[in-house]
C-alpha cells in the first residue's frame, strides 16, 4: 500500500516537472531588430528567433549588379562577452562567393548555439577583416517594440533626437 501511494506521488511530481519545464521554454522572436552600427549596406537581420535549442537569424541581401556576397562559416553571435557559434545555414552555401546577377535580392537563414532568452542585444560578427560583415548593437528587447523611432534613438544615444524640420545637402556621385 505504501509503495503505491510513493510511485503515485514520485509519477506526480515528475509529471508536474515536465509540465513546468514545457511552459517555461519559450521562443522570443523579433521582426526587424533595431541596429546601433554596421559596417555593411548588403545584409540586413529581418527577424531574430531565440529558443532553448537555437538561436536563429533570417538576413536579407541587397546588391547592386556586379557586386558579390559571402558569409564565412566562422561567422558568430557575441552577447555580453559569450560567443555563439554557427550550427547551420538555410539559402546561402558558406564561404563562397556569389555574384549579384545570380543571387540579386535574397533572403536565407543562420541558425547559432541559443542564446539566453533574456538577452537584450547582441552583434553579429563574420571575422577580423575589414571586409568582413559586423553588425553590432542588435536589439531584441520587447519593450523597443512599443517605442516610436524617436524614443528608441533617445534610449540608444546620448544625443537628444526630436522631431522636426531638417535641411538635407549633399551630392549625387555617378560610378
Amino acid at each position: 500500500m505504501k509503495t503505491k501511494k510513493v510511485c503515485r506521488l514520485l509519477c506526480f511530481a515528475s509529471l508536474l516537472s515536465v509540465s513546468m519545464l514545457a511552459m517555461g521554454a519559450k521562443t522570443v522572436k523579433m521582426q526587424n531588430p533595431l541596429v546601433e552600427h554596421t559596417n555593411t549596406a548588403k545584409l540586413f537581420i529581418d527577424a531574430v528567433e531565440l529558443n532553448p535549442d537555437s538561436t536563429t537569424i533570417i538576413l536579407h541581401t541587397y546588391c547592386y549588379m556586379g557586386n558579390n556576397i559571402r558569409i564565412l562559416p566562422s561567422v558568430k553571435l557575441v552577447s555580453e562577452g559569450k560567443s555563439y557559434h554557427l550550427r547551420s545555414a538555410k539559402g546561402i552555401e558558406l564561404g563562397k562567393w556569389i555574384d549579384i546577377p545570380t543571387l540579386g535580392d535574397s533572403i536565407f537563414s543562420l541558425s547559432f548555439e541559443p542564446m539566453l532568452l533574456n538577452t537584450k542585444s547582441f552583434d553579429f560578427i563574420e571575422g577580423d577583416d575589414d571586409s568582413d560583415f559586423r553588425i553590432e548593437g542588435i536589439h531584441i528587447d520587447k519593450s523597443f517594440d512599443s517605442q516610436t523611432p524617436i524614443e528608441k534613438l533617445n534610449a540608444l544615444s546620448s544625443q537628444k533626437w526630436e522631431k522636426g524640420k531638417a535641411d538635407l545637402k549633399g551630392e549625387i556621385l555617378n560610378d
